[in-house]
């Protein structure tokens, strides 16, 4: 048995770009040759039928003896198929069938760490096996932190921000990038509600909304950062909004093949983020 995270056990991680929740069929005929390779002569039929019966758990198949060491290949490819589609327990119960048989029989099977990790890696699969450790590879960096002051803040608002934030970040981890998006686009649009009515020296911020808010604080500090940030909002808030854009805000082009992924997902929601935590901390500076 390998450590890994226990709620793989229940449920696949989510499909992403590195193929964390499913072994790709390519990776799948790898595997088999590997079995096929030790499954020689009169012992074929017991080496398939001990992968069988570690493989099914893993691929929801009740274990039955096949007829014949060609069933029994057969029937275990299915098991193989099957278990794919959790990355996690298909390396898992690989490792432990592979090594079972190598303890049986060490002076004939080799090793099988460094070839396994080698087909993981050549069909992006995002794992590395450690034992007794299962290694999770292109974790994601951690999401910008957001720091809300509490000075020029009541309480409710700060509540709503940090909720919004929480939210938007559970969405990400499980999978729901649509949602994180939206989630996070809602608070930018919503932030930048605190800058109306604000009285600067230039003027006052008289819009209402996200669009006419942003374009007072551009035009009332032209020249200063604050000026040039309101600028890529605009530009980041009017892409996501496009359904031939981002596709979040209001519809997606059904005529458009391009999807939304994990890494674009984290891209705008990190983005987002980085605006929130800037205009929380220019709304102290202006309002001090």
């Amino acid at each position: 048995m390998l450590n890994f995270n226990p709620q793989w056990r229940l449920e696949a991680p989510p499909n992403d770009d590195l193929h964390h929740g499913s072994i790709p069929n390519e990776a799948v005929d790898e595997f088999v040759q590997l079995i096929r390779a030790i499954a020689i002569g009169p012992s074929a039929k017991r080496v398939w039928e001990h992968l069988k019966r570690k493989f099914s758990g893993p691929a929801r198949r009740q274990f039955w003896l096949s007829t014949n060491a060609s069933f029994a290949e057969q029937d275990g490819r299915e098991y193989l198929v099957d278990a794919a589609r959790n990355s996690p327990l298909f390396i898992e119960a690989f490792y432990d069938s592979w090594t079972d048989l190598m303890s049986e029989n060490p002076a004939h099977i080799p090793q099988i760490v460094p070839t396994l990790n080698r087909i993981l890696s050549a069909h992006g699969i995002g794992f590395r096996l450690n034992p007794p450790n299962l290694e999770t590879l292109g974790e994601p960096a951690p999401l910008v932190e957001v720091v809300i002051p509490a000075a020029t803040l009541e309480g409710r608002a700060s509540e709503v921000i940090r909720t919004s934030l929480d939210r938007a970040a559970e969405y990400l981890e499980r999978g729901d990038d649509r949602a994180a998006v939206m989630e996070s686009l809602w608070l930018l649009d919503s932030v930048t509600t605190i800058f109306s009515g604000l009285a600067l020296p230039a003027g006052d911020v008289n819009g209402v909304y996200f669009k006419t808010i942003v374009g007072d604080l551009r035009r009332l500090q032209s020249g200063r950062t604050l000026s040039y940030a309101a600028r890529w909002m605009e530009t980041l808030y009017g892409y996501l909004s496009a359904p031939g854009g981002g596709q979040i805000r209001h519809g997606m082009n059904l005529s458009n093949e391009i999807q939304l992924n994990r890494n674009d997902a984290r891209l705008y929601c990190n983005l987002i983020r980085s605006y929130i935590e800037y205009l929380l901390g220019e709304h102290e500076r202006l309002t001090r």
